[in-house]
């Protein structure tokens, strides 16, 4: 294994070990602040159409994975975390998406009271 191999390896063990229950709990409630901010489509069910939301949002917190690629840290989740991220990225057909999640989860992780 070359040095660069292994700082890269060690680089993703620091990442994954930045995830830890009360850093994804504070990347989902960053999401909840963002998602209550942003602007939506009115719907009459929009309060159960934001508690579904908040039921997603915690499935992808808990899955997800944090890369660094080059000069910037990638948030991954596969399945319905990556169609969560997927749409808080880019909208919906009720809210609009933001190019800065990845920003706000990582607000969320590194306030969570880890650092």
């Amino acid at each position: 294994m070359t040095l660069l191999q292994e700082l890269d390896r060690a680089v993703q063990r620091d990442l994954a070990a930045i995830l830890t229950p009360e850093a994804r709990e504070g990347a989902a409630q960053a999401l909840m602040d963002w998602l209550g901010q942003v602007r939506k489509v009115p719907h009459p069910d929009l309060p159960q159409r934001l508690e579904a939301y908040r039921v997603r949002i915690q499935a992808l917190t808990a899955s997800m994975t944090l890369q660094f690629d080059g000069q910037r840290v990638v948030v991954k989740a596969t399945g319905t975390g990556e169609r969560t991220l997927n749409e808080l990225r880019y909208g919906s057909d009720w809210f609009e998406g933001s190019d800065n999640i990845t920003e706000t989860i990582m607000t969320g992780v590194t306030t969570s009271g880890r650092y």
